[in-house]
């Protein structure tokens, strides 16, 4: 398998009583739909990768960006609840950061060397219910 093919346009939070998101300062250009992680060192929110370290594979934050930005701007984030991700994943699936900036892996497609954060699980073909779940330096694959 390989990262979701998401199209920016399709990505929708589903706002329902588990819905959580926020507005954030971009550090990055971002489209909607791609992994950010929080860069502590300048609070801002940057593409998320799962062999670059720890911090980029979300230990300081992890969200789902819902709007496109360019460095500087405001871009929203969402930390809870389901989102329409703009895809096609396999339903059942749990999907992580990847190692492609801003990607969404299936759990399987996790190589040596990458740290593990999990994104969520397909709760249909189209729908990610968000499990935030973030690496430590323990999570690495070996």
């Amino acid at each position: 398998m390989s990262d979701l093919s998401i199209t920016a346009a399709n990505v929708k939070p589903v706002k329902d009583q588990y819905f959580a998101a926020k507005t954030v300062t971009a550090g990055a250009t971002i489209t909607a739909g791609k992994v950010v992680y929080l860069d502590k060192s300048d609070s801002e929110w940057k593409l998320a990768d799962a062999n670059a370290s720890v911090t980029t594979a979300g230990k300081d934050g992890l969200a789902i960006a819902l709007n496109g930005a360019s460095d500087g701007q405001a871009l929203e984030i969402q930390t809870e609840g389901d989102i329409d991700i703009g895809g096609t994943a396999a339903l059942r699936s749990v999907y992580t950061v990847s190692s492609t900036a801003g990607g969404i892996q299936p759990h399987g497609d996790i190589s040596a060397g990458e740290y593990t954060s999990i994104v969520g699980l397909a709760i249909t073909t189209s729908r990610l219910r968000l499990a935030i779940t973030v690496a430590d330096n323990s999570t690495v694959v070996p």
